[in-house]
């Protein structure tokens, strides 16, 4: 499949130590931490999740239930937490910001380096596009 449609996430590779990562406040970090940090993990966490209470700034809702339907069936987690995801919802529907709030879920943010440029609705989503394009510049994180 094209990377538009499916990123695949080299989850069964060890990532780096120290990536050379920083979020959009430009805050230094090892790529395993954002994994480590994620609050989904696995399939069950992924479960606990859609199964807790839900707001309206639960990341998820940014989708259309199309979109969040096509994405959730996309899921496949490894040892490592998330390791492959369809992003074509992602990249049609949501802004930098909304992408980077949906995908720290899995601890994946670094995947929005890897997508096209996402659509700027704010200053929070511009620092998130600043950032993916440094990155994106950079090379994989």
């Amino acid at each position: 499949m094209t990377r538009s449609l499916f990123i695949a996430l080299l989850a069964t590779l060890p990532l780096p130590a120290v990536a050379a990562d920083t979020g959009p406040c430009g805050e230094a970090r090892p790529a395993q931490l954002d994994r480590a940090a994620a609050p989904i993990r696995s399939p069950a966490d992924l479960q606990a999740w859609l199964a807790g209470p839900r707001s309206a700034s639960d990341p998820f809702a940014a989708l259309s239930p199309p979109a969040r339907a096509g994405f959730l069936a996309s899921l496949r987690f490894g040892p490592q937490g998330l390791a492959a995801f369809q992003s074509a919802g992602i990249q049609r529907e949501l802004s930098a910001v909304q992408a980077w709030r949906l995908l720290s879920l899995f601890g994946l943010q670094s995947a929005l380096a890897a997508m096209p440029a996402l659509p700027v609705r704010s200053a929070e989503d511009a620092e998130v596009e600043a950032w993916r394009r440094t990155v994106s510049l950079a090379g994989p994180p």
